[in-house]
């Protein structure tokens, strides 16, 4: 098993079979060379693949590769499932028909889709802290050109390229200023119980199957975020 996206954080150590070696981060371990000795290969993606228009962040492996293709056909084609990040309740649905459309034309009945959404959520914290910390997240991603590409495509073209602009004139503070707040509520999921519940609730609305609920906090210390994000899962269930 290969966790190798990023620096590979993505899959939890203890839920991995006990028979099988589990490979983390770059660079590409030798498995990539797949013979005669394996008899078959499953792929989870943590983005769309490359080359798929109006989809989360495109790309296999690198951003220099367009096509994937496995046994004559496009990677893309050959998944049962998108999983979405980053993404408002007003692009979910558009995006859900593009994915609909390559499974129909693989044969596949776009009924059977899951659609998980990855949501941060950010509960019962400081409003004005909790801004100023999914700002900087949100810069930190505008700032890169293919991610700011993705959310030029999601409906942020002006946001988008007005952040990168200022960044590569070296007007760090203002590319951080000119996220507006707008964009950060569309994005992220914040507030008190109820709000969090009905923000999530949209998402299901808009095509959601399956939540991945990334629980966040700010506060000052590890243990303080560790309580504050167990009370946070309590809390949603609640709601």
């Amino acid at each position: 098993v290969w966790d190798g996206h990023d620096g590979g954080e993505s899959l939890s150590a203890s839920d991995i079979h006990p028979k099988a070696r589990l490979l983390i981060g770059s660079p590409i371990p030798p498995i990539r060379e797949f013979d005669a000795t394996f008899s078959g290969i499953i792929f989870v993606g943590q983005h769309a693949m490359a080359g798929a228009e109006n989809s989360v962040l495109p790309h296999s492996y690198f951003f220099n590769i367009q096509k994937l293709w496995v046994n004559g056909r496009l990677a893309g084609e050959i998944g049962d499932g998108m999983v979405t990040n980053f993404i408002t309740t007003r692009t979910l649905p558009g995006m859900i028909e593009h994915v609909h459309e390559g499974m129909r034309a693989a044969g596949k009945d776009p009924s059977t889709l899951d659609v998980v959404c990855r949501i941060i959520v950010c509960m019962n914290e400081d409003e004005k802290t909790v801004r100023a910390m999914l700002r900087r997240s949100l810069t930190a991603y505008l700032t890169v050109p293919q991610y700011n590409r993705f959310f030029q495509e999601i409906g942020y073209q002006h946001e988008a390229q007005e952040a990168i602009d200022l960044w590569n004139k070296g007007e760090r503070k203002q590319a951080l200023e000119s996220i507006p707040e707008d964009m950060i509520e569309s994005i992220f999921v914040f507030g008190d119980a109820r709000a969090c519940r009905q923000k999530i609730d949209e998402y299901f609305r808009a095509g959601v199957t399956t939540t991945a609920i990334d629980f966040a906090s700010f506060a000052p210390t590890p243990e303080a975020r560790r309580s504050q994000i167990l009370k946070a899962v309590e809390a949603l269930a609640k709601a």
